[in-house]
């Protein structure tokens, strides 16, 4: 690692570290298109089968489309396509068949427009809903920044997940769940601090209602974010032609309000009160009629309330002569994904001075076993000790023995620090002599911490030791983040200090022109607001407009 200090230069740790560690060789001769290497691309598998397995459980199933999209059918959402058309490869057959000569190709740089188009092919009824599914794949976008080896590139290497819903509390559901499974495998899995925010409106995924990010902060101060969720309500549906026929005419459009429409496309928008409903005739945009009944509710306004959904059919009918309400309508959609930037976080906050350090379980080499011995005679013996352990524990972890005799114990010992390799067992004559084995950790800079093992009650051992293991990354990772948010409510205190590796948090009227001030000014962004906005009292401490909510602010990647 060249002595290399995160600390003191954590860019040029970091681009020395996913090279020296084998995670990517980045001399192909297409920027932002690095090569995975074995060892590096083996964690990624290992990373994308536990959000797999987490998915599958949460009732997913994967599928694969094609990397090609016809444009006709990529610029069907018009907001879709502002927000990815500078980006997209634009792909030419060399010899085009006459059938084809004048359709236009592009890279995926996300799936939602091939996946909807086969969705409105599969979704008929509500009996088709919900649909769930994942795919892992690759994406395209032309990155034209600097790129950085698994935090921006050009070629994306991810798992994004997508859902179609009979009505809107179901998809608010899955964004909740989306949450939870990434926040599962973030923190439960990979020991990733990190917090949930809600992008500003000009800052959401293009066509969608909104978006959470879970953001992490890396040592250097800046965000990355490592996974989204959005709401993509009926943008993508309508677009797409995405319809089902329900067992009623009522689409919930918020807390208290319904809305549903007749066969000439009139409007009938249903609001719930305390003790009132209020039932308003919309033709051509305009308010025909209003109706209002003192009726007591009990709050429970959701499309599965079978008898309140009757209820006000039946309302409706009496007023408007047995009018025929649609019961075709629109799903509801979700759409979530992480990409390897998972990775780059995780090397960044866990990762030292003598290189990686992974959690256990997706570690391509738990356990190293290194035979030391300075005869030909102990060498022998050591390897059939090795060997002997090597066969008691490799039906459950992922166990190497190093037999290189071409290079001594302390550059393999280093090496392995390198990689990651959470545990460590050395043999040796004197391990032979007490029926015995060395097991070590990897320590956050410092030396491998040693525990002495009888044979007898390795299995036993090596539980409580991955345990230890795992309890030193979780309990450095609940600290990370204590320092690197710095709430204020002065501007000052961000001018002091726009170089001390920290984000901010702080008053914002939640206007762009003043985001883009911002980021003028000063190169910061602004990330968004708490899932449950925290309102701020006084002035936006930049504009000195009134105040909406604290923001979370900072350098990103």
């Amino acid at each position: 690692m060249n002595n290399m200090n995160k600390e003191e230069n954590y860019s040029e740790w970091y681009n020395n570290i996913v090279r020296a560690a084998d995670i990517i060789d980045d001399r192909f001769p297409i920027k932002g298109m690095p090569v995975y290497k074995q060892y590096g691309y083996s964690i990624i598998r290992y990373i994308l089968k536990e959000l797999e397995i987490l998915l599958d459980n949460n009732g997913f199933y994967p599928s694969w489309f094609p990397n090609l999209i016809p444009y006709d059918i990529f610029k069907k959402e018009s907001e879709h396509i502002k927000g990815f058309e500078n980006e997209v490869f634009y792909v030419t057959p060399a010899k085009p068949v006459e059938e084809e000569r004048d359709i236009k190709y592009i890279l995926r740089p996300t799936s939602e427009t091939e996946m909807y188009y086969m969705f409105s092919l599969w979704i008929k009824s509500f009996r088709d809903l919900p649909l769930l599914t994942y795919m892992t794949n690759t994406v395209y976008r032309y990155e034209t920044k600097a790129t950085k080896p698994l935090i921006r590139g050009r070629e994306l290497l991810w798992n994004e997940a997508h859902t179609a819903h009979r009505d809107l509390d179901d998809a608010i559901l899955m964004i909740n769940k989306s949450k939870e499974i990434y926040s599962n495998l973030f923190w439960n899995r990979l020991h990733i601090p990190h917090f949930w925010v809600k992008r500003p409106d000009w800052d959401k995924f293009a066509g969608a209602d909104f978006t959470y990010a879970a953001e992490t902060i890396l040592p250097d101060g800046r965000f990355l974010q490592i996974g989204t969720t959005h709401l993509l309500g009926r943008n993508f549906s309508r677009a797409y032609d995405i319809i089902f026929e329900d067992e009623h005419p009522f689409i919930k459009i918020d807390k208290d309000t319904l809305e549903a429409y007749d066969q000439k496309n009139n409007k009938y928008l249903i609001n719930f009160e305390k003790n009132q409903i209020t039932i308003k005739y919309i033709e051509n945009n305009e308010i025909k009629l209003v109706y209002q009944f003192q009726e007591h509710n009990n709050g429970d306004i959701n499309e599965g309330n079978k008898e309140l959904m009757k209820d006000i059919e039946n309302k409706i009918k009496s007023i408007f002569n047995n009018v025929e309400l649609k019961k075709q309508k629109y799903v509801w959609q979700t759409s979530f994904g992480l990409s390897m930037r998972t990775l780059a976080a995780l090397i960044s906050i866990h990762g030292d001075n003598k290189g990686l350090i992974l959690p256990f379980d997706i570690a391509p080499i738990q356990i190293i076993i290194i035979p030391v011995y300075y005869s030909d005679e102990d060498k022998n013996k050591v390897i059939d000790y090795s060997i002997k352990i090597y066969n008691l524990l490799r039906d459950k972890y992922r166990v190497k023995i190093d037999f290189d005799d071409s290079k001594s114990p302390g550059w393999k010992f280093n090496n392995y620090e390198l990689l990651g390799v959470p545990l460590r067992i050395t043999i040796g004559k004197r391990e032979i002599e007490d029926a015995s084995i060395t097991i070590s950790i990897r320590m956050y800079n410092e030396k491998y911490y040693d525990f002495k093992a009888d044979i007898d009650n390795l299995g036993n051992t090596i539980k409580k030791i991955i345990e230890i293991y795992e309890n030193k990354i979780i309990e450095r990772a609940k600290n990370y983040l204590n320092n690197k948010i710095f709430k204020t409510n002065n501007v000052k205190d961000i001018e002091n200090n726009l170089n001390a590796n920290i984000v901010f948090k702080a008053p914002f009227c939640m206007k762009e022109d003043c985001a883009e001030n911002v980021k003028k000014n000063y190169s910061l962004d602004i990330r968004g607001t708490d899932i449950n906005p925290e309102t701020a009292e006084g002035k936006c401490i930049f504009c000195n407009n009134d105040a909406r909510y604290y923001v979370y602010i900072g350098k990103s990647y």
